[in-house]
């Protein structure tokens, strides 16, 4: 063990010369040192085995042949400068997955330290797909927020000292419901000034920390400043803000730098002009009800809830839709849950505002009870489901909402995050135009995939060739089909929308006929108005 503490040493000389000096050699001398310190401990634990505790790294190597699911967990801290930490790679000897990022270093007053996720050896396991970490990933930021008031006595005098009261609108209590939870971890308030900035221009926190869109309490009036309001939706008490900052955006600046527009062509560009109050402001939340469901009703989870759902060990690969799930929808999480090896497919929709023309929320969940139910469902997700219903407004914002999903879906556990062609794209309501590329979303999302320790999941489009020349399920990729000159059925999206009109028939192999049945008894009232 003697050379093991040369090096611990030697580290640790490294570290007060990497304080001393940005130099980028003296970076990588001592990444190195730490690479080899890993390596060394291994090799000499290995020689004293029986001194070491079952949960210790340096038993690692038996634990892999006996037990795959074993947990390894006490594995030794080490300190490092405040500089950046690059990935480890000494580890991955063991089929150890290890994972060091931005999330992961928590600063103390003696500098900051790295700290190892909790990794789990599994031969099933493709480390090529994703790190294969014993619980699921970990929330943006290194901490689950939740600015739930635990006391009753505390939050009765919360509101008594409140100065004014405001009833929220649907978009803004989709935000609180967010903000009290931790859905949007590590913020615990509507942003300040300096952040909203920061996020418009550059799509990062003041404090460099990634975020895809600003999220604000827009007020109609001014004079809000220094004061506690009362936050209510629908007569019920939401959640109490201290207003720490109040401003006027441009929000010509903020459209152009979020939506990639300033037209009011754009959807959101139209309300946040329109419909939008004149005033942003900023300040902590501190959160009244301490789950979703008192607003928004049964099968909306909180971040908390739904991680105590997810099998310790499993890769959780995130689906975010808008629409009600169909066949090629269903096919591609089918898919993922065949090529993502240990993995939970999350299936997690959006049912908060979304943009004129789509169909509402409420019919959307009736859509998504009746498919649970559905035996061609049941058979082919089997036990690796999991659902949850979200409370967010979407932005129709495209490659910048991508990377918010991706946030917000890490906050709830994923490791994975389906991202499909043109996600949470938008047209031009005059001319029909595509405000954004078929896969710029998708291109956001693996250019922030790494520092947000997830994997961009993506597959091509499916298209139904039938069941004798296609997969089990009668689905083969477009490429394919086209390359094998295969009949490919059709249904464009406007013939669609008549059938559900006309109470005409469905092919089984487009829709699951219970929610083509749940969709047409809404009729047009199912639509939301404005296209």
């Amino acid at each position: 063990m003697r050379s093991v503490t040369t090096i611990i040493v030697s580290a640790l000389v490294l570290e007060a010369l990497a304080k001393d000096s940005q130099d980028r050699l003296v970076d990588e001398l001592f990444d190195k040192v730490l690479d080899k310190l890993y390596s060394r401990a291994i090799e000499a634990s290995s020689l004293h085995d029986a001194d070491l505790d079952q949960s210790t790294l340096g038993k690692t190597g038996s634990l892999a042949a006996t037990a795959p699911s074993s947990r390894i967990s006490a594995v030794p801290t080490f300190r490092s400068s405040a500089l950046p930490v690059p990935r480890m790679s000494a580890p991955h000897q063991l089929g150890v997955t290890w994972q060091s990022t931005p999330q992961m270093m928590h600063r103390t007053n003696l500098g900051t330290q790295l700290v190892p996720k909790a990794a789990v050896v599994d031969e099933n396991c493709d480390p090529e797909k994703m790190v294969c970490v014993a619980e699921a990933g970990q929330p943006h930021g290194g901490n689950l927020v939740s600015t739930y008031v635990e006391s009753e006595e505390e939050r009765k005098k919360m509101i008594e000292s409140c100065d004014a009261t405001i009833e929220i609108s649907e978009r803004q209590a989709c935000d609180v419901s967010l903000l009290i939870t931790g859905g949007l971890s590590p913020l615990s308030g509507f942003m300040k000034k300096a952040d909203y900035d920061s996020v418009v221009k550059d799509m990062r926190l003041a404090d460099g920390t990634l975020m895809g869109l600003p999220v604000v309490l827009d007020v109609k009036e001014a004079g809000l400043a220094g004061k506690k309001i009362l936050l209510k939706y629908k007569d019920t008490n939401m959640a109490v803000m201290d207003v720490e900052e109040e401003w006027e955006p441009d929000k010509k600046i903020e459209a152009e730098k979020c939506y990639g527009t300033s037209s009011d062509e754009h959807p959101t560009a139209a309300e946040l002009y329109n419909d939008l109050g004149k005033y942003y402001v900023g300040g902590k939340v501190s959160g009244l009800l301490q789950s979703f469901d008192v607003i928004w009703g049964e099968g909306f989870k909180s971040p908390a809830e739904v991680r105590k759902t997810l099998p310790e060990g499993k890769q959780v690969v995130a689906f975010q839709n808008r629409n009600p799930v169909h066949k090629a929808h269903f096919e591609l999480l089918v898919a993922a849950k065949e090529d993502i090896p240990n993995s939970i497919i999350f299936v997690h929709p959006t049912c908060g505002p979304t943009q004129p023309g789509d169909i509402d929320g409420n019919t959307r969940i009736k859509t998504y009870e009746v498919l649970q139910e559905d035996p061609f469902y049941k058979k082919w997700a089997g036990d690796s489901f999991r659902w949850s219903y979200l409370p967010y407004s979407m932005k129709m914002a495209g490659p910048r909402e991508a990377i918010q999903h991706m946030i917000i879906r890490k906050n709830f556990g994923a490791t994975h995050f389906i991202i499909g062609r043109d996600m949470a794209g938008t047209k031009s309501t005059k001319t029909g135009d595509d405000f954004y590329g078929p896969f710029d979303a998708q291109l956001m999302g693996e250019k922030h995939a790494e520092e947000l320790a997830m994997k961009v999941a993506k597959y091509p489009n499916m298209v139904y060739v039938g069941e004798e020349k296609g997969n089990a399920r009668g689905f083969a990729s477009e490429q394919d089909a086209k390359e094998k000159g295969l009949e490919v059925k059709k249904l464009s999206g406007t013939k669609f929308r008549d059938a559900l009109r006309n109470g005409e028939d469905v092919p089984d192999w487009f829709a699951f006929p219970e929610v083509v049945k749940t969709l047409q008894k809404g009729g047009d009232g199912i639509f939301i108005p404005g296209r």
